[in-house]
């Protein structure tokens, strides 16, 4: 069967992003319908205002909606695959099963956005803050999460094997049951950070802040360790 068309699959989905609107005043009313239309028209909506706007299960691959304010958006299921999400406004917004594979959210903002069980594979998350956030139960294999702030997000039984985690802030984080096998941690501060029954085989841990770690029942075989504090 042929695939459909990148603008036919937005057409199909715009519908569902109508729901709820009435309940939005005149004013931001007309300001997000307009948005809205250029998502439509182009499939692109960089810069937009969409803040707690209804996207659920939204098909929107290769969208540009980079330095968009989503904050409190409902995205929980959308196709995100290789969209442009970079500095964008995710704030408390919903994730939960969203695709986001080899996406970019470089310098995104998700404080206590929430992700369980949203696809994250091979997206570029340099830089991005998700403090506080609930990522349980996650695909963040291959992701480049270098410099990015997850201090006391809620990581339970995620999957960041083969992570770019350099210099990250994890302090406070909570990643028990979580798979960092062959991840690399070098210079990160996992200060106070949870890691009980977390599988860290080939992890590296050189340069790190482990300080107040809570390292029970994780699994180091072949981590690297080398002037760890």
């Amino acid at each position: 069967m042929k695939p459909k068309p990148m603008k036919r699959i937005v057409t199909e989905s715009f519908a569902l992003l109508m729901v709820g609107w009435t309940i939005l005043s005149s004013a931001s009313t007309d300001a997000l319908a307009n948005d809205l239309q250029d998502l439509y028209r182009v499939g692109q909506c960089a810069g937009c205002d969409l803040k707690a706007v209804d996207l659920y299960a939204a098909i929107m691959w290769r969208t540009d909606l980079s330095k968009s304010d989503l904050s409190g958006a409902n995205l929980s299921q959308a196709g995100l695959r290789e969209a442009n999400l970079g500095g964008a406004n995710l704030t408390a917004a919903d994730l939960s099963s969203a695709d986001m594979t080899e996406a970019n959210l470089k310098e995104a903002v998700l404080k206590k956005a929430e992700l369980y069980r949203a696809i994250m594979n091979g997206a570029d998350l340099r830089t991005a803050d998700f403090s506080g956030a609930l990522v349980v139960n996650a695909d963040l294999t291959n992701t480049d999460l270098r410099g990015a702030n997850l201090a006391g997000a809620i990581l339970w039984g995620s999957d960041l094997s083969g992570a770019q985690l350099e210099g990250a802030d994890l302090s406070g984080a909570d990643l028990s049951e979580a798979d960092l096998s062959n991840a690399k941690l070098s210079g990160a501060l996992l200060s106070g950070a949870n890691f009980v029954g977390t599988i860290m085989s080939g992890v590296d841990l050189s340069q790190a802040d482990l300080s107040g770690v809570d390292l029970s029942g994780a699994d180091l075989t072949g981590a690297e360790l080398k002037a760890s504090n």
